[in-house]
């Protein structure tokens, strides 16, 4: 590929990962500003988005792209019922679901990604990557919707995550502890748009160690 179609693959693929975090904010902002209070709790907020879901659906056509899109979705559905997630809305191919516990939100969040895998190596001509994002804080529960800045850090941390990437805060990589069944690399510090300072993310590796193996080698 000549290097000015490898920058307009790149700026199409960072616009999208704009264009779903800024979605999610939008909404935030109108029902902040329309929707009554109810009560003010402490959440786990995950955030999912496909990558490259548009290109997917132009590669396969609109019906068979519409029927990969859908198994995509009852997978993430069947995974977050599981684990106890609540639904909170979708965007498009996006998901933000609550948990009220960091633990079920990562496990979540690690169960969707390797069910993906799965399916992804039994269907290899109809592969779907799926990038995640994780926080954890006090949030407004308002009318069945989520609003804090803590959940727009949810979804800037996904926007920061690649296809098969999960991808959360120090702050709730710190409220897990030493979970000994969940693995974590440090990813870096990074800034957030819109929010202050920097956030260090910490990477959770889901894949087997035989999985990893594989993956390192055709890298």
């Amino acid at each position: 590929m000549q290097g000015w179609g490898r920058d307009r693959l790149r700026a199409g693929t960072q616009g999208r990962r704009r264009e779903v975090a800024e979605c999610f904010d939008v909404d935030y902002a109108l029902r902040a500003s329309m929707s009554p209070v109810t009560e003010t709790s402490t959440v786990t907020v995950l955030f999912t988005d496909v990558v490259g879901s548009t290109g997917l659906r132009q590669h396969h056509g609109d019906k068979a792209g519409h029927a990969i899109m859908s198994a995509h979705e009852e997978i993430v559905r069947g995974q977050l019922e599981q684990h106890g997630g609540q639904e909170i809305k979708t965007i498009g191919d996006s998901f933000m679901i609550a948990f009220d516990s960091a633990r079920k939100g990562v496990e979540c969040a690690v169960a969707i990604q390797r069910a993906l895998h799965a399916n992804n190596h039994a269907h290899p001509g109809q592969p779907v990557k799926v990038r995640i994002g994780l926080h954890i804080g006090e949030a407004i529960r308002s009318n069945r919707d989520l609003l804090a800045t803590n959940v727009d850090a949810a979804a800037r941390i996904m926007a920061r995550a690649e296809g098969e990437q999960i991808l959360i805060s120090e702050v709730l990589k710190a409220v897990l502890g030493a979970a000994k069944d969940l693995s974590f690399k440090d990813h870096k510090r990074v800034r957030l748009k819109g929010l202050p300072e920097r956030w260090r993310l910490w990477e959770v590796m889901w894949r087997s160690d035989a999985d990893a193996a594989r993956t390192a080698s055709t890298a």
